[in-house]
């Protein structure tokens, strides 16, 4: 997942643009991924954009329905543990299909960061287990 600061801040300028000029980012060099930190009294903003952006999101509760190629990529990142969150999009989505965004509040509860970074892996709603794209397509699967 080491991605140049030129290409990620390209891609993902349209979501920094988003969060606004309060949230700042650093350059992580040794992750290739751009952070930014901030209270938690600004989350449920991020949070909510996040949402819209990205098509998917993984948690503690789903993590394991994640493509097998974003998991291999994302190594470490992809264990998560309280409410950590990763958010995807799948090649079909609007362009995003490159770009991941990890959620991670610090255990004290006071600040979130917030990572966003490129896959080297794009995925297509194909390539999700069953039970991530919903118990109805899975069983309505079953039946065609």
């Amino acid at each position: 997942m080491l991605s140049s600061k030129v290409d990620v801040e390209q891609i993902a300028k349209p979501l920094i643009e988003l969060c606004g000029e309060q949230y700042p980012w650093r350059w992580e060099e040794d992750k290739g991924i751009l952070l930014s930190e901030f209270a938690s009294n600004k989350k449920d903003k991020v949070f909510s954009l996040l949402t819209e952006y990205f098509e998917h999101q993984w948690h503690s509760q789903n993590i394991r329905f994640i493509p097998d190629q974003i998991k291999l990529e994302l190594g470490d990142f992809s264990v998560l543990k309280g409410e950590q969150v990763i958010f995807t999009s799948s090649s079909d989505y609007n362009n995003t299909s490159q770009l991941v965004a990890l959620w991670w509040p610090w255990g004290h509860g006071g600040t979130i960061s917030l990572r966003v970074s490129l896959l080297e892996c794009s995925y297509s709603l194909d390539d999700m287990k069953p039970q991530s794209t919903g118990l109805f397509q899975y069983v309505k699967g079953l039946f065609t």
